[in-house]
């Protein structure tokens, strides 16, 4: 009895800490994805396509963002100024059992979440090659770990600018405070497609 005591919490520990590296696992694996769509939006739309790649990233961001208060979702959409044509025609991923206004708010989140860096052109020879830096502020689900990765949050504070007051801002800011939030990074290199003359 005495042994299940002693080993019992440091093994529920050690379990919650290898879920919580698997869901961050997972969270790593949809930011390469969406990294990607941003620099092939970055591509395509061009270097100066800042809307196209911010949304571009969130689309694929949503499936794991939480949902923006229902309140608050017009004024995060105004915030950022979006057109309601924007969100109102966001694919539903077939059999997921979201509404439209569920997805509409998971990808509001994702894009208050995440913020894509300026495309970095490079290359030789001929060749160009174009590189796009996400940072998506995703929420851990069981344990604290920002607290141990001493985290800031001032890039995401200084885009949430104007929102303060709201809920959603608070519930951002509470997440912080007590570890549950961490800056999750990558880059993406594409080829970089021009126009033929």
């Amino acid at each position: 009895m005495l042994e299940t005591i002693i080993v019992l919490p440091p093994l529920a520990l050690f379990a919650m800490w290898i879920m919580e590296a698997a869901l961050l696992y997972n969270t790593k694996q949809i930011l390469n994805y969406a990294g990607f769509c941003a620099a092939r939006a970055a591509a395509v739309y061009g270097v100066d396509a800042t809307a196209e790649r911010q949304r571009a990233a969130a689309l694929a961001l949503a499936s794991i963002s939480p949902r923006v208060p229902e309140a608050e979702a017009d004024l995060i959409s105004s915030k950022f100024d979006l057109p309601s044509t924007l969100t109102d025609h966001l694919p539903i991923p077939f059999g997921s059992g979201l509404s439209t206004e569920e997805i509409r708010e998971r990808f509001l989140d994702a894009y208050a979440r995440t913020i894509v860096s300026t495309p970095v052109l490079s290359g030789e020879n001929g060749s160009s090659l174009l590189t796009v830096t996400l940072t998506y502020y995703t929420k851990c689900r069981i344990l604290p770990v920002g607290r141990f990765l001493n985290t800031h949050i001032g890039d995401l504070l200084a885009k949430l600018a104007g929102l303060e007051g709201t809920q959603y801002l608070e519930q951002l800011k509470r997440e912080n405070q007590h570890g549950y939030m961490i800056p999750v990074r990558t880059s993406v290199t594409l080829d970089n497609w021009e126009a033929g003359p």
